[in-house]
């Protein structure tokens, strides 16, 4: 360490690369520290001390001083007199003492004190403190981060770039924050905030007690600076006609404000009355919307709503429930001042939406049922096809239809369309709807049932006639049908048979086959042995046939026939042994009497036959036995043949067959040869 002391003239006092002492004592000295951390004092004079090269501590003392303190950190006292302080590289400590002093920061983040006296701080690159101390001073920030204070009097405070603190304290303050976002206190006094556009380009945030000017439009160099209320003045530079006003005179951003909403899951271009305020009352206010909600969209009308679709996105929402979505907006002013973006909630409550139903076929035959699940559904995620309820307006009027708990309709054609030909079809149109479990109704919609014909087989009803023995051929009416429209009793075939025939095996042969209805019949001589009151009864059977084939079930034919009184009938009428005898008397010499059995039949196996006939002729008596038939003549004792000629006499005897209705006469012939 070397200590270098001068005189009371004006001494040049020169360290070494060490930490060395340099005191000027009385004079105009010039000190350089060189190497080391020096201790430089000027002592009285007009001094310059230079530190140089490593953290100096450089005093002025009385007189006009020039400290330099070179590289280093630096501490830089002006003492007394208008003292020029800088402080060079690294991070310096300027106090300027008594005077009007000249405070340099340069490089580095130094701190400059003017204290007493009118001074000028220039803080230079870095992050600089400068206070101005008593007296009218003029600080300039330039590059960085600076705090500076004006303290007492009238101050110029100038941040430059940088985003710096600003606070005029006592006195009537100028303040300028420059470029960056600065802080600007006024203090005690009336201060004036100095920007560099005009008015119009700027706008207004209240942040507690200050206000956020922001530099929003033009060339917006001014960055945003939070102003203290103490400011009371806000001068503009306004194109070069300088304006000065008051808080009031700028633009206030509007502000957007978190807001919760309900609305209807259906409502659609929905105004939404989000959160807004604008002190300035400004109109109309526009939104800008940030970020759609997951669901549903927003979009803002350029008329200063927002308009909230749900776009059919919570359709599926039950009644009762409710989904909630987010977006984020701004709003803007008519001075295009933009507020912070705000969330708006929405809460989208579900509502009840009515189902829908849409057309169905059944397709069924007409001896078949058909089903179909019906179209039903409904949106709401509490509702299903499944637990709708189903409701059919009018009933069909062929068939039936019932709908079953699962939605299904089940159509039942009954043998109401039993005349549908093969081939041909029926439709069949319903209306129908659905209620949801709140009671809610669907549209209409159409169950369209398609029953398509089947060959029915014909029919053959029972078929009952009463006919007498002797009616000869009669023409019986077969009762055959067929429900089918391209089949009826003109149209059907016939087959006749015994009791218990196959007719699928007769219906191969169309020789089995009547073209008619009428099926004829003759007794014919098999029924003559019924008499009177009796009768006997035919079965048949029979069968119709379609045009397509089809065999109906066999139908009876039921044939009463009835007897009737048959005469009965003496056999062998030329039979002379039966009814002719021949006597020969032989003039009293030969036989006395002759006879013989009268041949009788009846047809009618019940009838009992009575002869009769038992006369007194001219020569003889005769006489038939009424149960066979046996006849016998008797000639008198003494018969008087005087009326005959030719030697024979002749008899005739007049006899009847009785069978208990009809007489049948005839004659005995005797021949008597005299």
């Amino acid at each position: 360490m070397v200590t270098r002391r001068g005189t009371n003239n004006t001494d040049k006092l020169v360290g070494t690369s060490l930490s060395d002492l340099l005191f000027g004592l009385g004079g105009n000295d010039s000190l350089f520290g060189l190497g080391g951390n020096d201790l430089l004092r000027g002592g009285s004079g007009n001094d310059r001390l230079v530190g140089a090269i490593g953290n100096d501590r450089l005093f002025g003392d009385t007189g006009h001083d020039n400290l330099i303190g070179g590289a280093g950190n630096d501490r830089l006292v002006g003492g007394g007199g208008n003292d020029t302080l800088s402080g060079g590289s690294g991070n310096d400590n300027h106090a300027g003492g008594a005077g009007n002093d000249r405070l340099i920061g340069a490089a580095g983040n130094d701190r400059l004190n003017g204290q007493a006296g009118q001074d000028i701080l220039i803080g230079g690159a870095g992050r600089d403190i400068i206070i101005g101390g008593s007296g009218d001073d003029v600080a300039f920030g330039g590059t960085g981060d600076d705090n500076i204070s004006g303290g007492t009097e009238n101050d110029v405070l100038n941040g430059d770039s940088g985003n710096d603190r600003l606070s005029g304290d006592d006195g009537d303050d100028t303040l300028t924050g420059g470029t960056g976002d600065d802080v600007i206190i006024g203090g005690a006094g009336i201060d004036t905030a100095n920007f560099s556009g005009s008015v119009d380009e700027y706008d207004k945030i209240q942040v507690g007690s200050s206000w956020l000017i922001i530099h929003a439009r033009g060339a917006g160099t001014d960055g945003q600076d939070l102003v203290a209320t103490d400011v009371e003045n806000l001068a503009f530079d306004n194109a070069g006609s300088p304006v000065i006003v008051s808080f009031a005179d700028i633009n206030t951003v509007p502000n957007a404000v978190d807001t919760a909403l309900d609305v209807l899951a259906d409502e659609t271009d929905l105004i939404l009355p989000v959160g807004v305020d604008d002190p300035d009352g400004d109109s109309p206010l526009l939104f800008t919307v940030l970020s759609q909600p997951a669901q549903g969209s927003v979009t803002a009308d350029g008329s200063g709503n927002l308009l909230f679709t749900t776009a059919g996105h919570f359709d599926e929402l039950a009644l009762g429930s409710t989904s909630v979505v987010t977006f984020d907006f701004t709003v803007t002013d008519p001075s295009g001042a933009t507020s912070a973006p705000a969330t708006a909630t929405i809460n989208v409550q579900g509502v009840n939406d009515a189902p829908t139903v849409t057309d169905v076929q059944i397709d069924a035959g007409e001896n078949s049922s058909g089903q179909v699940l019906l179209a039903g559904d409904d949106i709401d995620s509490d509702d299903d096809q499944s637990t709708l309820t189903y409701t059919v307006e009018v009933a069909p009027q062929k068939g039936s239809l019932a709908i079953l708990a699962d939605g299904t309709a089940v159509f039942d054609p009954g043998s109401d369309f039993d005349d549908l030909p093969q081939g041909g079809s029926d439709v069949l149109s319903l209306t129908y709807y659905a209620v949801d479990q709140h009671g809610a109704e669907s549209g209409r919609a159409s169950i369209n049932i398609v029953v398509t014909g089947e060959n029915d087989a014909p029919t053959s009803d029972a078929v009952s006639v009463a006919i007498g023995e002797d009616a000869g051929p009669v023409d019986i009416q077969l009762l055959g049908d067929d429900p089918d429209s391209d089949d009826g009793v003109d149209s059907l075939q016939y087959i006749v048979a015994p009791v218990g025939s196959a007719f699928d095996s007769l219906a191969q042969d169309p020789g089995n086959l009547i073209d008619f209805s009428l099926f004829t019949f003759d007794p014919t001589d098999d029924y003559q042995h019924l008499g009177a009151g009796q009768s006997e009864v035919l079965n048949l059977e029979y069968v119709a046939v379609d045009r397509h084939g089809a065999l109906s079930q066999p139908g009876t034919i039921s044939i009463t026939i009835n007897g009737a009184n048959d005469a009965p009938v003496v056999v062998d009428v030329e039979n002379v042994d039966d009814l002719s005898a021949l006597l020969d008397y032989d003039g009293g010499a030969g036989d006395t009497s002759v006879g013989s059995t009268i041949t009788a039949t009846d047809p009618d196996m019940d009838d009992v036959l009575v002869f009769s006939g038992t006369a007194v002729g001219m020569y003889g008596n005769f006489a038939i036995d009424t149960a066979s038939g046996d006849w016998t003549y008797t000639l008198f004792e003494t018969p008087d043949f005087s009326s005959a000629t030719e030697g024979v006499a002749t008899e005739q005897f007049a006899i009847s067959v009785f069978d208990g209705t009809d007489d049948v006469l005839s004659a005995v012939d005797v021949v008597i040869l005299l």
